[in-house]
């Protein structure tokens, strides 16, 4: 009995550290997907909240509030991005090129399907969004 009960313990261990299934698993496509749409965040240190709305067709703005139509006011900053695979299965790497600036590089773990936070730990949340098939490359 003892046995068993070691192999069982064994057994919940090891699917406890098990890494996520491939379809659970964030490549270059399913990014673009998920992005797509419009998520609020907040800087860590309590900073500004800034909506920014990212079009399947590879366009976004950010702004400090958001409009009856759903898309950012007071914008800030507009232009064009794409989204890879990040270095894990649940990161994605989103590239956003400002108008007239350097493209700027981002790397956020989807935490689940409304949630994603970068590497200085700021949350974002799904505010609007379909999921639509990003058309941009």
């Amino acid at each position: 009995m003892l046995k068993l009960k070691a192999s069982l313990l064994a057994v919940a261990a090891s699917l406890a550290i098990a890494p996520a299934a491939s379809a659970d698993s964030y490549d270059a496509q399913k990014c673009k997907q998920f992005i797509s749409g419009t998520w609020t965040s907040k800087p860590g240190d309590g900073g500004q909240k800034l909506v920014t709305n990212y079009e399947p067709g590879g366009t976004y703005q950010q702004g400090t509030e958001l409009s009856g139509a759903n898309n950012p006011t007071g914008v800030t900053e507009s232009g064009s991005w794409i989204a890879a695979a990040g270095a894990s299965g649940q990161a994605c790497r989103l590239t956003l090129t400002p108008n007239g600036g350097k493209p700027r590089d981002y790397e956020v773990t989807v935490i689940d399907d409304n949630t994603i936070k970068d590497a200085d730990g700021a949350q974002s949340t799904r505010f609007i969004g379909t999921m639509e098939e990003h058309t941009s490359p």
